[in-house]
C-alpha cells in the first residue's frame, strides 16, 4: 500500500525557503505573489499501520515543535496556485544531498520517496 506524509511549518512560523521562492518569483517572473509556503511530501510504499505512519511523521520526518503533518490527506490550504516538484525513485534530493531519509521506514520494509510542494497566494 502507498501512503503519503506531508510536512510543513506551523502557521505562525517563518518559512525561509518559501520567502526565498517568493522573492525569486517576484524578481524573475514579475508576478505579484503575496506568500509562498513549502511542504515536504514523502511517499511511503509498504504495509505500515497508522501508528507507524504517525511515528514516522512526528519523528524522523519532521520536527513536531515547529512543523505540522498530514497523513494521506493534503496539508496545503488557502492557496491560489499549487506547484508540486517530485523526484523519481532513487533520485537524490539536492537539498539534502541524498535520497530523502530512507532509514525512517526501513525497519518496516517500506520504500520512501519524496517531493516538495509549494503553495502561493
Amino acid at each position: 500500500m502507498v501512503n503519503r506524509i506531508e510536512i510543513g511549518f506551523r502557521k505562525n512560523l517563518r518559512d525561509a525557503l518559501g520567502e526565498k521562492v517568493r522573492r525569486r518569483i517576484v524578481e524573475n517572473l514579475r508576478l505579484d505573489v503575496e506568500k509562498v509556503d513549502t511542504i515536504d511530501v514523502f511517499t511511503i510504499e509498504g504495509n505500515l499501520r497508522k501508528t507507524e505512519l504517525r511515528q514516522a511523521a512526528t519523528g524522523p520526518l519532521s520536527d513536531p515543535i515547529i512543523q505540522r503533518h498530514a497523513i494521506n490527506r493534503g496539508l496545503a490550504d488557502g492557496f491560489d496556485w499549487l506547484i508540486e516538484v517530485g523526484f523519481r525513485p532513487g533520485v537524490t534530493d539536492n537539498g539534502a544531498g541524498r535520497p530523502p531519509r530512507p532509514s525512517s521506514c526501513s525497519s518496516a520494509g517500506a520504500r520512501l520517496s519524496g517531493s516538495t510542494r509549494r503553495g502561493s497566494t
